[in-house]
């Protein structure tokens, strides 16, 4: 027998007992929750170590609840006692900047959710005509 035809039988045979990707089995319910937490919890175990890391090279701590319950309350303090209109120019170019950027942001990660920029594929509206 020549080499060619024994490798093809050897390899007919190492795969007689096994399924191809057209005829794989069906996967039960079972095997996809199974599917998902697994990857589910990779996942959630890799976002937390790479939390860590990031911190801990930024030096980033959790926030103190103390010092964000007194910001809060000196926040609507300044509005109740008229204080806020001392505030100058500058910073309140400045807050309404981040404000700007902060609503930025939220625009963008609102597209890229939807993959579009103009807004959501509505099934039917096309049926309506331009009378709206």
């Amino acid at each position: 027998m020549s080499r060619p035809v024994r490798f093809l039988l050897a390899s007919s045979r190492s795969v007689a007992g096994h399924r191809f990707a057209s005829t794989a089995p069906k996967k039960t319910w079972g095997d996809r929750v199974s599917g998902i937490t697994d990857s589910l919890v990779y996942f959630g175990r890799l976002g937390i170590e790479f939390g860590k890391q990031v911190g801990s090279h930024q030096k980033v701590a959790l926030p103190n609840v103390t010092a964000g319950l007194e910001g809060t309350s000196a926040f609507f303090a300044a509005f109740q006692n008229g204080s806020w209109k001392k505030v100058p120019l500058s910073d309140a170019a400045k807050f309404v900047g981040k404000g700007i950027e902060v609503f930025g942001f939220f625009l963008v990660g609102e597209m890229i959710g939807r993959f579009n920029v103009i807004g959501y594929k509505i099934p039917g509206a096309e049926a309506h005509g331009d009378h709206h």
